[in-house]
């Protein structure tokens, strides 16, 4: 049970630090931390650090969150056609069969 608070206690002064940098300044088995933070249901969250990206990919970020805006702007329903997957956005599309297109 000390175990358990030390880590979670450790976890939450640094929410930056990692299993093995824990197992080593608390002198627990590498495992024995991975469990406790299964156990606790502390997830790990990976994010793009803005300061960690070069200009082009800045650019990118910018351009396509601008064009996203403007789409949204022209119509309001364009979110709802958007389907968000790990850091891939795909458009939705259902198109029309022939039928459908010649009614």
């Amino acid at each position: 049970m000390e175990n358990i608070d030390e880590v979670h206690d450790m976890i939450l002064s640094d929410r930056q630090i990692g299993l093995k940098p824990t197992s080593e300044e608390l002198n627990i088995l590498y495992d024995c931390v991975h469990h406790i933070v299964y156990d606790l249901d502390i997830k790990k969250s990976g994010k793009w650090i803005p300061i960690c990206l070069n200009v082009d990919q800045k650019h990118a970020r910018v351009e396509a969150s601008s064009s996203i805006c403007a789409r949204f702007e022209k119509d309001a329903d364009f979110l709802c056609r958007v389907v968000t997957m790990d850091e891939t956005w795909v458009y939705f599309y259902d198109p029309k069969t022939k039928q459908q297109s010649m009614e």
